[in-house]
């Protein structure tokens, strides 16, 4: 019997053993250098050990990953898209209740008790987690808003219209119901999004808990980065995908490119006041305001060039 069998024949034994919920922790990885500070916090919660496993799938060619009856690595003999990843740790996972966190992130001791204790309420099946705003870096800052603004650790607490896969968690029967993750998209770039809109659309309640923070140590750190990073959002943005619109209910000028590329200089502004109008505490960060405008401006133009690309299609057809 191999390693990561034993170490699941193992789990499984703990944990039906148990009446509370148990959990289980997705981290997809394609050689991550801060893996074994993901899995260090993992190793530091406060919730009970045994009511949890930490499942890594993808590669570790640093060998980061230390197998125990905890901890299983499940090797793929090439990159992985993450949400291949996460859904090949969905079908392998035991818990009533799946996490997943990224392998750049470290989670608050806490992270599991504060997230476990909304679903004690059986009316909740999807909860998202804090995400530490970062204390320094331009761009780091900039990302940051652009891509997680809604879901940063001083928001208050309540429901959302999205919530990111490198903090969230719902019960596993619940994601099995909807497949996991959409495995089409090639990068880290709306999958999550995409299941979100998906669970919105059968009325689940995205919860959001800022008190089960985690630290992202990814963020991009070059004004290129980032802009790449965002854009690529736009481009998979749910806001132009037409199976979701009726949750989305995007704007008329989401539908051609040309009328996004004619808005895009005043949307882009105006989702950047608006971050500032609705949280004056980032007023004292004024100074990220040009860039912000300008990782906006990477958005506009990925769903732009999404549109253009997809409307030439059609034409062609």
């Amino acid at each position: 019997m191999s390693k990561s069998l034993r170490a699941q024949t193992s789990a499984k034994k703990v944990f039906n053993q148990r009446d509370e919920l148990t959990v289980s922790v997705i981290i997809p990885t394609y050689n991550s250098p801060w893996l074994d500070q993901t899995l260090a916090g993992m190793r530091a919660q406060t919730y009970n050990p045994s009511l949890f496993e930490v499942l890594v799938v993808g590669q570790d060619t640093y060998n980061q990953v230390q197998e125990d009856v905890r901890v299983r690595l499940f090797s793929t003999e090439k990159p992985q898209p993450p949400a291949v990843a996460r859904n090949w740790g969905l079908s392998r996972a035991q818990g009533d209740v799946v996490c997943f966190i990224d392998s750049d992130c470290v989670p608050q001791p806490n992270w599991l008790e504060i997230l476990m204790a909304r679903f004690a309420d059986p009316a909740v099946s999807v909860v998202g987690g804090g995400i530490d705003f970062p204390q320094k870096g331009y761009w780091s800052r900039c990302d940051a808003l652009a891509s997680a603004y809604e879901q940063l650790s001083f928001q208050p607490a309540g429901t959302r219209r999205q919530l990111p896969s490198m903090n969230f968690s719902a019960r596993r029967a619940v994601l099995l119901d909807f497949g996991g993750f959409d495995k089409s998209y090639p990068y880290p770039s709306g999958e999550d999004a995409d299941l979100c809109m998906r669970l919105r659309q059968q009325d689940y309640t995205l919860h959001f808990e800022p008190q089960a923070r985690i630290s992202h140590l990814g963020w991009r750190r070059t004004l290129p980065a980032v802009l790449g990073h965002i854009q690529r959002y736009g481009e998979f943005s749910p806001w132009i995908n037409p199976e979701l619109e009726d949750v989305v209910k995007p704007p008329f000028f989401f539908k051609h490119w040309f009328s996004m590329a004619c808005v895009a200089p005043f949307l882009a502004g105006w989702i950047s006041l608006r971050m500032y109008l609705r949280q004056p505490q980032l007023l004292k960060l004024w100074h990220l305001l040009p860039g912000l405008y300008l990782v906006q401006l990477a958005w506009c133009r990925g769903i732009v060039q999404a549109l253009y690309q997809r409307q030439r299609k059609q034409i062609q057809q």
